[in-house]
């Protein structure tokens, strides 16, 4: 399973995508500071967070990137998608990582997340950059918090707001 192949289903359904794109706040600090083997640590029990809060079959969640993760929701509507972009912020904020005593608590993440109804005027890319480039407005604003969009695709996914 694949965000294509999820984008190629919502057309074919008609149903709504959401797309989550998650990344862990300092996690540079955190490998500089505490070594790569802590880093990788953080890594796994984000992503347990991650996997405990996605129980439907159909939601996709993996790795992308050093400490990015990315979550693919198929039939989730804007507002579903924001519940979970929320839940995830605080489960991972109020998550214990024993052995990062020596940074800053508690360990957080940014996430960006867009959700449209998959059409031929738009592709599943399009709306990974959206959603990615809504988590860079999320760590703009500050860290530790979720920026989302419900994006209409008859404007197509190169407008948000």
């Amino acid at each position: 399973m694949s965000l294509h192949h999820e984008w190629l289903r919502g057309i074919r359904h008609e149903s709504p995508l959401a797309l989550l794109v998650a990344d862990i706040d300092n996690f540079k600090r955190i490998n500089d500071t505490l070594g790569h083997q802590a880093g990788d640590e953080v890594l796994i029990g984000v992503a347990r967070i991650l996997k405990e809060n996605f129980q439907r079959s159909e939601d996709l969640v993996a790795r992308y990137g050093e400490e990015e993760f990315v979550c693919v929701l198929p039939h989730a509507s804007f507002e579903q998608a924001r519940a979970s972009a929320e839940r995830l912020v605080q489960a991972v904020a109020r998550a214990d990582f024993p052995g990062l005593g020596l940074l800053p608590q508690p360990l957080t993440i940014s996430v960006g997340f867009a959700v449209t109804q998959p059409g031929t005027n738009a592709s599943a890319d399009q709306l990974f950059r959206v959603a990615d480039g809504l988590l860079y407005e999320a760590k703009a604003r500050g860290k530790n918090q979720a920026v989302g969009n419900d994006l209409d695709p008859a404007r197509g996914l190169s407008q948000v707001g």
